[in-house]
């Protein structure tokens, strides 16, 4: 969790789970009320399950995050975008730069 410490004062990050299946590995609650959920896996073919979708529906996402070992970051359908851990990183430390002060 030390790569989070510089977003510390700017997002709460939590696990999301249900009884009926929903699930996310982080969801994140941003500055200025945005929502990221976030999926994280080991193949570099990845897919969400339907807890993942159920999640971003009952957190209300404004963004929906695959993050896996992929060459190249892509759309998939239902606005995820998947994307290697440094561009992922990537993401949130810009959008710390855009929302700060």
């Amino acid at each position: 969790m030390n790569s989070l410490s510089p977003l510390r004062l700017q997002a709460e990050a939590s696990f999301y789970r249900t009884a009926h299946g929903a699930e996310a590995d982080l969801v994140m609650g941003l500055r200025h009320g945005e929502t990221w959920v976030i999926e994280i896996k080991r193949s570099s073919a990845p897919t969400v399950s339907k807890g993942f979708h159920l999640a971003a529906a009952d957190v209300r996402a404004t963004r929906k995050l695959l993050v896996a070992p992929v060459g190249a970051p892509y759309p998939m359908r239902d606005g995820i975008e998947v994307m290697d851990p440094l561009t992922a990183a990537a993401q949130l430390a810009g959008f710390r730069e855009r929302n700060t002060g």
